[in-house]
């Protein structure tokens, strides 16, 4: 007999609303007889969060990041270097943003009371969505926070050359107009598709901090990432490791994370050495939940987030680690092309769409049923540049409410089962004949990932354990 509960729903953080989203009338946890289960009650030996949603402390992070930053060399910053201190715009995602804005504060002040730096500036960088940087700098206050001298970067920003062991990459002007940077990141694992947890670290300096024309190169020109890929993590390295980039940089300070939800502050003069603690970690914790929904038979989704279709978390793993479930991408040794059409966890059987941003490639619809639920939200992604051919698969269709899309999907796929993918780490919200599922699995979940994958990984990229 489990000593599991199942718990009423519960809300995750809010989201930074956007013009490149919709606002849903109502949220999966608020549909009957919506449950969750709890992350360290399934899997106990996760680290202790000190961050999981809205109720908790967000202060816990200045001293976090102070320690942090204790044995931090900054002696390469003097009180005439001008220094850009670098963040993400998915760092803002992630439970809501108020960690990382508390991280970057503390950054702030004790870099200037340490180096009597005057001329630190916050750079912003995003995807690709031009708007986006301006929505974060003004939803979180940034230039009061910050003295007006912020920036938000996009990919089509002007460029700046930089000269690798690989040839010329570009990177963004605005990033490197300093003459040192801080890298402030996170080690949310997201696209396990598409980086293996190899090198992580690092691929921000090519999907964040270089222009698009370098950030294509490393989707497409060096491996097709979803299906067999993986050398792309060259670019960021090399990026990286140039003279140019290396003669600028100063240290990085990350966000450490489990399922479980987030639990210290890290930092390092050295990324690789940052990166192999954070790849040790997350190889460990987030193989858990990972493995708990590519194992979990005969079930179905709902995207219910404020970001792109690919990228909400539940119980800290994105969605599209399920879209794209159909192997074990940990496992540096799986390489293998899936047939047409199957690339999906195999016991994904349908979606449904709540909430979401558009401008980014979705076509669940070519693979399964994928349920849109609202006007607003379809006419998104109808008039999409990137999703013309949504709504020309069968698969998908549409729904005026929620309730009525989730009747929908449970008879055409004839399962009850739905996980929530709504931004939630701690717990994951779902259908009751979900959490009872995931309950049963958990015990023969952690075994395997502790005993068999675990071990794997870490000699797969020649980590030592202390």
């Amino acid at each position: 007999m489990s000593n599991i509960n199942i718990n009423h729903s519960r809300k995750a953080p809010e989201y930074m609303p956007s013009v490149y989203g919709n606002t849903p009338e109502m949220r999966a946890r608020d549909l009957p007889g919506m449950a969750s289960v709890e992350l360290r009650e399934l899997f106990p030996d996760l680290p202790k969060p000190i961050y999981v949603d809205d109720n908790d402390d967000v202060n816990v992070f200045v001293k976090q990041t102070e320690d942090a930053l204790r044995n931090v060399d900054m002696s390469m910053i003097t009180p005439e270097t001008s220094v850009n201190l670098c963040c993400s715009e998915h760092g803002f995602v992630i439970f809501g943003g108020k960690p990382y804005l508390t991280m970057l504060k503390t950054i702030k002040r004790v870099v200037t009371e340490r180096t009597g730096c005057r001329d630190l500036r916050l750079r912003v960088v995003m995807y690709r969505t031009p708007r986006e940087g301006e929505e974060v700098v003004d939803y979180y206050n940034l230039r009061e926070e910050f003295d007006n001298n912020v920036e938000s970067v996009c990919a089509y920003d002007k460029a700046v050359p930089i000269e690798t062991r690989l040839g010329t990459f570009y990177g963004l002007e605005k990033v490197y107009d300093a003459d040192k940077f801080i890298y402030a990141y996170y080690d949310d694992p997201r696209e396990i598709y598409c980086h293996k947890m190899y090198r992580k670290s690092f691929k921000a300096f090519t999907m964040n901090m270089a222009r698009y024309e370098t950030r294509s190169i490393f989707h497409n020109n060096m491996g097709q990432i979803m299906l067999n890929g993986g050398s792309g993590s060259a670019i960021p390295m090399s990026i990286f490791d140039s003279e140019y980039v290396s003669s600028k940089y100063t240290f990085s300070c990350f966000m450490r994370s489990s399922p479980a939800g987030l639990y210290c502050i890290d930092a390092d003069n050295d990324l690789y050495a940052l990166d192999d603690r954070v790849s040790a970690s997350s190889l460990k914790n987030y193989a858990l939940s990972y493995h708990l929904l590519r194992t979990l038979d005969n079930y179905n989704m709902i995207i219910d987030g404020g970001r792109w279709a690919w990228y909400m978390a539940g119980g800290g793993i994105i969605d599209g680690a399920m879209v794209n479930g159909y192997k074990d991408f940990f496992d540096l040794d799986s390489a293998s092309v899936p047939p047409t059409g199957s690339t999906t966890a195999p016991g994904l059987k349908g979606c449904v769409v709540n909430q979401s941003w558009y401008g980014i490639t979705f076509p669940l619809s070519m693979l399964m049923p994928t349920i849109i639920v609202g006007d607003e939200l379809a006419n998104l992604y109808k008039y999409d540049i990137c999703n013309k051919p949504f709504f020309m698969s069968p698969n998908a269709k549409i729904t005026q409410t929620l309730p009525e899309a989730v009747e929908q999907l449970t008879e055409i796929t004839g399962t009850d089962k739905f996980i929530v993918f709504d931004g939630s780490f701690g717990f994951i919200n779902c259908t009751e004949s979900a959490a009872e599922a995931m309950v049963k699995l958990a015990p023969k979940i952690q075994d395997k990932v502790y005993n068999e994958l675990y071990p794997k990984y870490i000699k797969q990229r020649g980590i030592e354990i202390k």
